[in-house]
């Protein structure tokens, strides 16, 4: 049995978490709630594009629900075998993630249903919608997280 003394440093790059992941509990949530403003989206690009800018919207989401299960994923897995995985996984996994968008945009640019109007104006506001909605849920209900805890 090794015993550690008091004056031992320990490397937060060798630690690694064994508990819950938090990451895919808050993916979940912001893909969940992000179902419920999908609706939203895609009443009004139907309604401002037509047929085209419903589907442009609904492709545009998927890519953005996929990014934040992937991110989410990356960290959930690596952080389990170490932290310096789980932040080299952050840095490069950001990279990989961005190729991916890149990608699946790339890959229907010149598709009739494509309203490039609408990907080049909405899906970035369209990502930032729904994290900032996820975010303004999700830091409402720490309080509450707390108080529960107090009691």
């Amino acid at each position: 049995m090794t015993s550690l003394h008091a004056d031992a440093k320990i490397s937060i790059l060798s630690m690694r978490d064994t508990g819950p992941a938090p990451e895919a509990a808050l993916a979940r949530d912001i893909i969940k709630r992000g179902l419920i403003a999908s609706p939203i989206l895609l009443a009004v690009s139907g309604a401002f594009w037509g047929l085209n800018g419903a589907y442009s919207c609904a492709y545009a989401l998927a890519i953005v629900f996929g990014n934040f299960a992937l991110a989410a994923a990356l960290v959930a897995y690596t952080a389990r075998i170490s932290y310096a995985l789980m932040m080299a996984s952050m840095m490069f996994g950001y990279l990989l993630r961005l190729a991916l968008v890149a990608a699946a945009v790339f890959v229907v640019r010149n598709l009739g249903w494509v309203d490039s109007a609408w990907f080049d104006n909405y899906f970035g506001p369209s990502w930032s919608f729904i994290l900032g909605v996820a975010i303004c849920f999700f830091v409402a209900r720490i309080p509450r997280a707390e108080a529960k805890k107090a009691s």
